[in-house]
């Protein structure tokens, strides 16, 4: 019996956190051989990878040499037909010991399937956390300087 959509996308879910557990898990038998990740924002692993070798040899490496540990939880799925959107719950600790995601905000995910396969999946992760906790770096807020009614600084 063929899995819905819905399943396939929960059944990746599962696999991506046995991964992040340091379990056996091929998540990525479950995509296309063709498939696009993207991840959205500005961070080193945002960008568009283009195929599972360069899935798991850019994308997946480089987030490993970061990240020792973590989980991934589905917390909502809802869609029809080929397009799946997701609500995720993610965590994970950095080799230097830096938690992302402590507070536990959701991320989300669009997945789009063809064929018993996923094709595509656009990732909206927390960037700021990203940079901060699994990069190490400071972020600054760009605040401008509180001026008066002529424009003079206070």
């Amino acid at each position: 019996m063929r899995r819905s959509n819905k399943e396939l996308v929960s059944e990746f879910v599962t696999r991506v956190d046995r991964s992040l557990k340091g379990q056996p898990a091929d998540a990525a038998e479950l995509l296309s051989p063709d498939a696009v990740i993207q991840v959205i924002g500005s961070t080193p692993i945002s960008g568009i990878y283009r195929g599972t070798r360069e899935i798991m040899d850019i994308l997946v490496r480089s987030a490993a040499g970061r990240i020792a540990s973590g989980s991934v939880r589905l917390i909502d799925a809802i869609g029809q037909g080929d397009r799946i959107g997701v609500f995720l719950l993610i965590r994970a600790k950095t080799h230097t010991g830096r938690t992302y995601n402590a507070q536990g905000d959701p991320a989300g995910c669009y997945f789009r399937l063809s064929g018993g396969k996923i094709e595509e999946i656009r990732f909206y992760p927390d960037t700021t956390q990203i940079e901060a906790e699994i990069y190490e770096r400071r972020f600054v807020p760009n605040i401008a300087s509180p001026r008066d009614a002529s424009g003079d600084l206070r």
